[in-house]
């Protein structure tokens, strides 16, 4: 089958949702499908090996119209998706849900429409507003056009903003779980750890204002707190990522008192990541 995979983001540039098409992708191309990956065209700089293009499927980056941050519109879509037999979007992807739910309305069955939630959108001010109007008016017809939802997680799901649908439809829902390259991503069976004096908190992700939801300025608040108590020290926090957040993050560490307990580490590249989930990076 021809498959379409449509994502606001995808690498090289660092996020979960991108990174989570790709490995989908991947596997539907082992899969002896015809699979095809459209993303927006952000000019993104190619500097490591997180930016893998894919020997199995294609990528289109599409310029867009216009773009905010993350976000872009991209009409194009209208004409590109009408000899898939599949189309997967990956949601939130605002430019993109009217160009496909277009497309689902004049093409209609020969057009298998699959919804991948992966989040809910929440801001504050004029954009948590369009978020808010978007998931009372266009989610609902998002949820109807699709024959199926996919999700990381049914009980994310279950209490997201498609709760409800979710509660009337539930078997329209599956689980599709992120992979994990078994062979770049190995345990050490070493007696390393055993000889650490500190306990290490991690956190993985981007540092810009996309990803501020990921709340690590709770955890940052979170260390001020634990370096007080001496039953949960000496413990540090290693944070990788880079972003444009970065200096705020760095000089709330400063203002906390913690910057001396927590580490923050730029261009860290797949091949590294490893180390940091095997505790292995402290400093």
């Amino acid at each position: 089958m021809k498959i379409a995979q449509i994502t606001c983001t995808f690498p090289p540039y660092r996020g979960g949702i991108g990174n989570s098409v790709y490995n989908i992708s991947e596997s539907l191309a082992g899969l002896g499908h015809e699979a095809t990956v459209f993303t927006p065209d952000y000019n993104y700089k190619i500097e490591d090996d997180f930016y893998r293009p894919g020997g199995e499927f294609k990528v289109e980056r599409l310029r867009p119209l216009l773009k905010y941050g993350n976000a872009a519109f991209i009409p194009q879509l209208f004409w590109k998706l009408k000899d898939f037999d599949v189309v997967h979007l990956h949601y939130p992807f605002y430019g993109a849900l009217g160009p496909v739910l277009l497309s689902k309305l004049l093409l209609g069955r020969r057009m298998k429409l699959m919804l991948h939630y992966h989040m809910d959108s929440r801001a504050k001010g004029f954009k948590g507003a369009i978020f808010y109007l978007y998931k009372i008016l266009i989610l609902p017809l998002l949820a109807m056009a699709a024959e199926v939802i996919t999700c990381a997680s049914l009980d994310y799901v279950k209490h997201s903003d498609l709760r409800k649908y979710c509660q009337a439809k539930p078997d329209k829902f599956r689980q599709i779980l992120f992979g994990v390259n078994l062979e770049q991503f190995v345990t050490y069976h070493d007696s390393i750890n055993k000889r650490r004096k500190n306990k290490i908190v991690l956190f993985v992700g981007g540092l810009d204002k996309a990803h501020y939801f990921k709340g690590l300025e709770n955890l940052l608040k979170a260390m001020a707190i634990i370096i007080k108590r001496p039953e949960l020290n000496p413990v540090i926090l290693n944070v990788v990522g880079h972003g444009d957040l970065l200096p705020y993050y760095k000089k709330l560490a400063a203002n906390l008192g913690v910057g001396k307990s927590v580490f923050f580490h730029e261009g860290v590249d797949n091949s590294q990541l490893v180390n940091f989930y095997n505790y292995r990076k402290t400093k």
